[in-house]
């Protein structure tokens, strides 16, 4: 099976110019609720007993323990799964006040897992002061009905999709539609944003002149202060930033049209190849500074001393040898702290992928944590204890699924009086 991602990104002006606020998210759905959902058979109604989203639709269809439509995480992403929901059910926002901003831009990430069938869709609605506008057949790939339908070549089902809309109004409300029919088959939701902004503005870069880096806040998606560009040897206090939400921008002298962008720590590296402005370490040609990924948090958790190693080569004109060369070094505090030492309080924070799993699943343990007594107890779908290990200061743990029966159940990490619970589906 192959899994396909596909990004919607929509920009829409409106009509009021009264607020001049830049950047403010208005409303971020990130399914970090992880068990809330329905499971197996379920009335034609239902409604989430808590959480910020909601979903509605016809619930018949989930007729067995491998039917659902739940929040799950997965190598410390959340997100909203659907499997084998044979109708159709809807992830629907609240209603959003936009009325007093320039603009708005709505995002939200979906994928797909599996090879679908024509008869399996996302659908993408915004309603605006009540009107109903459904974004169809986005590159050919859905129809007059469907935004997104299955059974193309190759199991490559949706692809790649950016979508662009522009509408006015006052009160906003995105729903997302999905249906599919079969266990092999998963549907995905997260990263439901909308952001509000005064005006398009360009992506702030400084002269381009100099090759540097610089210090992204990626929630913000705007440089820090004194680290635009960052000097080499500087020491920057994660505290006094307000948030370890971080990223580095590389600012290529002008002759570049693809970097080479890395960072590394203790022999541990991550690195990624840029072609489109700004280029960084995480990120996208629209200047969306995303958030680092889990490896990228392992990296900076590593106990070897020594500093962070920021560096970039530069190409032009498809020559395979780079044009410049950039390297600096820095080094990450919190407070009078180094990081590496400033998190290591232990929490019991752990993963299950795959999840749903049918023969195995891995529990990889935070790797903040460190000489615990911790136990693993597993649940069934009546609250009996099933299975029970113990880690042992382990960070992980293969479970072996083969013999157990299809269902739920519930997994809790118990080390004294902390306790973590997750939930682990069986197919």
């Amino acid at each position: 099976m192959t899994k396909n991602t596909i990004l919607f990104s929509m920009l829409i002006p409106f009509l009021s110019m009264s607020s001049k606020t830049y950047g403010q998210i208005l409303y971020e759905e990130n399914f970090d609720l992880p068990g809330e959902g329905v499971i197996g058979p379920q009335p034609t109604t239902f409604s989430i007993p808590t959480g910020a989203w909601s979903l509605s639709g016809d619930f018949s269809g989930l007729t067995a323990s491998s039917d659902y439509v739940l929040t799950m995480t997965d190598a410390g992403e959340s997100f909203l799964e659907a499997q084998d929901t044979d109708e159709i059910i809807c992830f629907e926002s609240d209603p959003i006040d936009i009325s007093s901003y320039d603009s708005v831009g709505i995002s939200a990430l979906l994928s797909e897992e599996g090879d679908l069938e024509t008869s399996d869709f996302f659908d993408v609605f915004l309603w605006v002061d009540g009107t109903e506008t459904l974004l169809a057949n986005y590159q050919n790939l859905g129809s007059s009905t469907h935004t997104l339908t299955g059974d193309k070549p190759n199991d490559d089902d949706f692809g790649e999709v950016e979508i662009q809309e522009t509408l006015t109004g006052n009160i906003l409300i995105l729903k997302i539609c999905f249906k599919n029919n079969a266990g092999t088959e998963q549907l995905r939701i997260k990263q439901v944003k909308v952001e509000a902004f005064s005006t398009p503005e360009p992506v702030p870069l400084p002269d381009t002149s100099q090759a540097s880096f610089s210090l992204i806040n990626a929630i913000s998606d705007q440089p820090f202060a004194g680290f635009d560009p960052i000097s080499d040897g500087a020491s920057i206090d994660l505290l006094n930033l307000h948030t370890p939400i971080i990223n580095f921008r590389y600012n290529a002298s002008p002759d570049a049209d693809e970097v080479k962008i890395g960072i590394s720590r203790g022999g541990q590296t991550i690195e990624r190849i840029d072609k489109d402005l700004p280029f960084s370490l995480f990120g996208d040609y629209m200047g969306n500074y995303r958030y680092p990924s889990w490896s990228f948090f392992k990296l900076l958790w590593l106990s070897q001393t020594g500093s962070l190693h920021l560096y970039a080569f530069e190409y032009a004109d498809g020559n395979k040898l780079p044009i410049k060369e950039t390297k600096i070094h820095i080094d990450l505090f919190i407070g009078p702290n180094q990081l590496k030492e400033a998190i290591s309080i232990a929490e019991l924070q752990f993963e299950l992928y795959p999840n749903p799993a049918s023969t195995q699943t891995l529990l990889q343990l935070d790797p903040r944590v460190h000489g615990e007594q911790i136990e693993m107890l597993v649940f069934d779908q009546l609250g009996k204890l099933y299975y029970t290990e113990s880690l042992k200061g382990r960070h992980t743990l293969k479970l072996d699924l083969q013999e157990w029966p299809k269902g739920l159940y519930l997994v809790k990490l118990k080390s004294g009086s902390t306790e973590q619970l997750k939930r682990l589906i069986v197919q």
